[in-house]
């Protein structure tokens, strides 16, 4: 007889166990050796043909985030690898005074001043080295008109969790073209890549963005934290999380 010792009950399915003193049950595996396992319970037992639970099994990606580039989609809005004729859109973004005082000065898109380079090098650079992935946002009524960028970066698959962030150009702000953005990577990110964290890093008076998770079920997590974004010195941020747990209530 095979003895061992267990302070979990016996993750074997569907065993049969029957009293033999107050500390110790014998399981029946049929023609199998017999194993005893040790409990911390000092209550007799008497229980006969019952089923002892396996323990849950962790929950694990289903994707590798670097697997494909998304396309993603809703009535409003895609998000998809951005193309060559969108450098001019892209300049835009990166240079717009209204947008870079709330994002950091070393995003990828920042990297060359001529940005059909960005385009051309994204691929090698960012999404292959594992260190992000940046995308194009298009209304869906002028498909060809890039009017924002998403990023997905942050990836850590050993904790199951991504951050996301967008930009987009302030003649297009109060659309809900940001919020729908947000909705879409957090669905990819939690239903198809099968993360368990999302999170969102906004700079402090970045009310608009804050608003965007918001509406897609992002609890704020930290206030108040400094983050170092490029700007000389550390900037007040607040931290959004968003829980694979939340999605039943999810704000459409």
């Amino acid at each position: 007889m095979n003895n061992f010792e267990a302070f979990i009950v016996c993750s074997e399915p569907k065993l049969h166990c029957k009293r033999v003193d107050s500390a110790a049950l014998t399981v029946h595996c049929g023609p199998k050796p017999h194993y005893k396992i040790y409990i911390l319970l000092s209550l007799q037992y008497n229980y006969r043909k019952t089923h002892i639970a396996a323990p849950p099994v962790p929950h694990k990606t289903t994707m590798n985030l670097f697997d494909q580039y998304p396309f993603l989609q809703n009535d409003l809005i895609m998000i998809h690898k951005m193309q060559p004729e969108d450098a001019a859109a892209l300049k835009r973004i990166a240079e717009d005074p209204q947008i870079s005082p709330f994002v950091p000065t070393f995003l990828y898109e920042k990297k060359y001043e001529d940005k059909a380079l960005v385009i051309a090098r994204e691929e090698e650079e960012y999404f292959a080295a594992g260190e992000g992935i940046l995308l194009g946002i298009y209304l869906k009524e002028a498909p060809a008109e890039m009017v924002g960028l998403a990023e997905i970066y942050g990836y850590e698959p050993s904790k199951e969790k991504a951050s996301i962030g967008d930009r987009i150009l302030p003649e297009f702000w109060g659309r809900g073209i940001s919020t729908q953005a947000v909705a879409l990577l957090t669905d990819y990110l939690i239903g198809k890549v099968g993360l368990k964290t999302v999170t969102a890093h906004i700079l402090r008076g970045n009310e608009g963005s804050a608003t965007c998770v918001l509406r897609n079920g992002y609890v704020q997590k930290f206030s108040n934290i400094y983050e170092d974004w490029g700007f000389g010195e550390p900037c007040l941020t607040d931290k959004y999380v968003y829980k694979r747990d939340f999605r039943k209530k999810r704000v459409k």
